[in-house]
């Protein structure tokens, strides 16, 4: 495929998206319960022809253990120095045990106590652990980072900060825990639908709804006989020495010129020993809390003349180097057309802005760090859990609240495998 320029109306499209999903606001989805009986209840349409609905799901408790992963078990739990030394049963500094069971239920939207902060420190009421609505304010990540303010000292205390790739893994921790379902011990859940016949897949019923006579027609999609797959041969998205492929770069934020700028592509010394990299910055951000709706930049994928999205099935993730203000922490998202509202444009699945499904795109978050580092995404692999649709792409976004952030980016390439490691190029 022959570069393009970009396009301006996607810039403005995926501008209103990302602004408005800037705060992380993330829809319930909830577990899988009981199988179905092939009973239709509410909202138990099949998804294909012929199929149908499932029963009413159980009520089962909310676990958050697929959070945890071998390397946070090893920063709490490892020798040397680890969480476990000042935040285990025995010793539970600020009363935060981190080592015992259920340790996400423990964390999710409860209060930090700052009970044991030092004297004369400042510590204002309402941090949470883990911020459900906003992850990126979390307490654990702020004392993490430093940016605890005059509310006691940075952790861990008395040693070494952690690296990028410890606090990476911390990132991901809370931002996973977050995404979650829960808020309780338990809670009614969707039943998996029975087996549909003929032609159709399987149904999914609602939990504890009442039944409904019949089903409602097949949803349909804003993608649907208007979807550009996009094959293996056409990975490469930038390496900011040549034109980028498809729409292109924009960005946003909630503060005017000359505190933000433009993406733009510099000739300041690129990744992996390039000449070139792609440069965004913004300053004087207006965090969610204060009605702002922060900073970011992306890529538009959807080219009108060949379909209204993008299917990226071929693909098992993205690719790139990125480096940048040490503070800034960044939200991966993958814009969606099931949480693309439909009175934007272009427009999406979800019915308004106002849906609780709008801009609850597919996302994770990374840290930036000083120096180039390599960053591979796995797309199947983005909270909440599920929510990725391959078939349903229309571009991706880097967001931050603030208060500024400064980024440098280069290679930016799909890859199906292992991510590629060294430059990338286009296809000829």
């Amino acid at each position: 495929m022959s570069a393009r320029s970009a396009t301006p109306w996607i810039a403005l499209v995926l501008l209103a998206a990302a602004a408005c999903a800037i705060e992380p606001r993330f829809v319930d989805e909830r577990e899988p319960g009981s199988s179905g009986s092939g009973a239709s209840s509410s909202g138990g349409a099949a998804m294909g022809v012929g199929g149908a609905s499932g029963a009413s799901g159980a009520s089962q408790p909310v676990s958050f253990t697929e959070c945890e992963t071998d390397c946070l078990h090893q920063l709490i739990n490892g020798p040397g120095v680890s969480c476990k030394l000042c935040h285990s049963p025995q010793l539970h500094f600020s009363q935060l045990d981190l080592v015992s069971a259920n340790l996400g239920l423990r964390l999710r939207d409860v209060d930090a106590t700052h009970t044991d902060a030092p004297a004369g420190s400042v510590c204002l009421p309402g941090d949470k652990l883990i911020d459900s609505a906003r992850p990126a304010e979390s307490w654990l990540l702020k004392k993490l980072t430093g940016q605890q303010g005059a509310c006691g000292d940075p952790m861990p205390q008395g040693a070494p900060p952690l690296s990028a790739e410890q606090l990476a893994c911390f990132v991901d921790y809370v931002g996973c825990v977050a995404h979650a379902p829960g808020g309780t011990s338990t809670q009614t859940h969707p039943g998996a639908g029975g087996a549909g016949t003929g032609t159709g897949g399987t149904g999914m019923g609602f939990g504890a709804m009442g039944p409904i006579a019949g089903a409602p027609p097949k949803m349909t999609s804003v993608c649907d006989a208007s979807t550009f797959a996009l094959p293996p041969s056409q990975a490469y998205v930038d390496n900011f020495e040549t034109d980028a492929r498809m729409a292109g770069w924009y960005s946003f934020a909630d503060t005017p010129p000359p505190s933000q700028t433009p993406f733009e592509r510099l000739m300041t010394g690129g990744a992996v020993g390039t000449a070139w990299a792609g440069h965004v910055a913004a300053s004087a951000v207006v965090r969610p809390s204060l009605m702002g709706f922060g900073a970011g930049f992306g890529f538009g994928l959807v080219d009108p003349a060949l379909g209204h999205c993008v299917d990226l099935s071929a693909f098992d993730g993205i690719s790139f180097w990125i480096k940048g203000s040490v503070d800034a922490l960044l939200k991966f998202q993958v814009v969606s057309a099931q949480t693309q509202p439909a009175d934007v444009s272009p427009p999406g699945d979800c019915p308004s802005m106002t849906s609780p499904c709008a801009f609850q795109h597919p996302s994770r978050f990374i840290t930036l760090t000083p120096d180039w580092q390599h960053t591979s995404i796995y797309l199947g692999k983005l909270q909440p859990p599920g929510s990725y649709a391959p078939s349903k792409v229309l571009g991706f976004d880097l967001i931050t609240d603030g208060p500024g952030y400064e980024v440098w980016i280069d290679e930016v390439s799909f890859f199906k495998g292992q991510p590629p490691l060294g430059a990338v190029a286009p296809e000829l």
